[in-house]
């Protein structure tokens, strides 16, 4: 019988599945597991690579790896930039993320849109700041934040509007269909 970390780890699989398939600007690759714990994630939208003088480097390409410790869904899986990215919460120099605060009910799904949102400077917190160069940056040049305004996913833009589960199932397994 799988264990509850195993049925969350297909659940999020399925999820994150739908968002590589349903996006053209986050690219999800899993790295290891069965079902996987180890994940990359490539975020295509505007976000800022480093300062030069004072001035934001721009960059296109975000790699994060998202990893899922033993501890999972009660320990908060790790995030870590593999690719320069100058943000008040990810560390300068190691690229871990702070997203504040964790809870076993929320969906990995969610953590990966908000990540990609952080990226292009919609979503920050200058208050528990990882990079404090970066919050200082941030709170005098909020004209400068790249700001990508491009949806995650075709259409609308809304994940909830391309899943579609099927109730009918008699195996209990959540199954997830694109429309």
């Amino acid at each position: 019988m799988p264990s509850i970390r195993d049925n969350r780890l297909r659940g999020d699989a399925e999820r994150l599945a739908a968002i590589d398939q349903s996006s053209e600007l986050i690219d999800i690759r899993a790295l290891s597991g069965n079902p996987p714990d180890r994940y990359q994630v490539v975020y295509s939208c505007r976000g800022i690579a480093k300062l030069e003088r004072g001035a934001p480097v721009y960059s296109k390409r975000h790699e994060l790896e998202l990893v899922l410790p033993a501890g999972y869904p009660l320990s908060m899986p790790q995030l870590i930039f593999k690719s320069p990215i100058f943000h008040p919460n990810f560390h300068a120099s190691d690229g871990r993320v702070c997203i504040d605060q964790w809870f076993a009910a929320a969906n990995l799904s969610d953590v990966v849109l908000m990540v990609g949102n952080m990226v292009r400077y919609a979503n920050f917190n200058p208050q528990s700041p990882l990079n404090r160069e970066a919050a200082i940056w941030a709170s005098a040049n909020r004209s400068l934040f790249p700001t990508d305004v491009q949806p995650w996913f075709r259409g609308d833009g809304h994940l909830t509007d391309l899943i579609e589960i099927d109730p009918a199932r008699a195996s209990g397994d959540l199954v997830i269909e694109l429309g």
